[in-house]
């Protein structure tokens, strides 16, 4: 994340050549005030600070406060959250995470959506992959696609996916800014984020 801090800082353009994973996809990328991109790249997104832990029920009422803590990052809702050690990582990483986003005028939604939609089909993934017109309703702008003549059956070599449009669309729509994709997700379509 601080490297993706220091790109947005010095208005550093990114430039991917075949693969940008992982903290690249979630920080440096979404952060570079301008991407350069080819059609054989790849983009790969993974869960953030935000995830939360795998295969635990959580009541409805918790549901409802990580939900909005989650949309908004608001810090007054936090403290019983993080007592609870339902969050993957630890609290600084988790501010740092809502911080960063905030301040480069991403959603931190991109970090969950691959998450939310691989549960909802069963699909064991570790990285995904949205389109630029995604990407762009998700706050990631400036994208510059060059395409390339030569084909290429570039794979990164752990589980990955493509995460259709209309899945961001669904996602987004549902809900405002402001109001709560994680619950209407878990209402909708009855599974629980990690």
């Amino acid at each position: 994340m601080e490297l993706g801090l220091f790109v947005y800082e010095k208005l550093i353009t990114v430039e991917v050549d075949d693969y940008c994973m992982s903290s690249c996809a979630n920080y440096v990328f979404t952060a570079a005030p301008r991407k350069e991109i080819d059609n054989t790249d790849i983009i790969g997104l993974h869960g953030g600070a935000l995830s939360l832990k795998k295969n635990v029920h959580y009541s409805q009422a918790l549901k409802v406060e990580v939900n909005k803590f989650i949309s908004s990052c608001d810090w007054s809702r936090q403290s019983q959250l993080l007592k609870d050690g339902i969050f993957v990582l630890r609290e600084s990483y988790i501010e740092a995470e809502c911080q960063f986003y905030q301040m480069i005028g991403v959603s931190n939604l991109i970090v969950l959506i691959g998450d939310l939609y691989a549960q909802k089909n069963n699909l064991d993934i570790l990285y995904w992959q949205y389109s630029i017109p995604s990407l762009s309703l998700l706050g990631v702008t400036n994208v510059h696609l060059q395409y390339r003549d030569e084909a290429t059956n570039k794979k990164p070599s752990a589980k990955y996916i493509s995460i259709p449009q209309e899945v961001v669309k669904h996602y987004l729509d549902s809900n405002s800014a402001k109001s709560s994709l994680w619950l209407q997700s878990i209402k909708k379509d009855g599974f629980v984020p990690h």
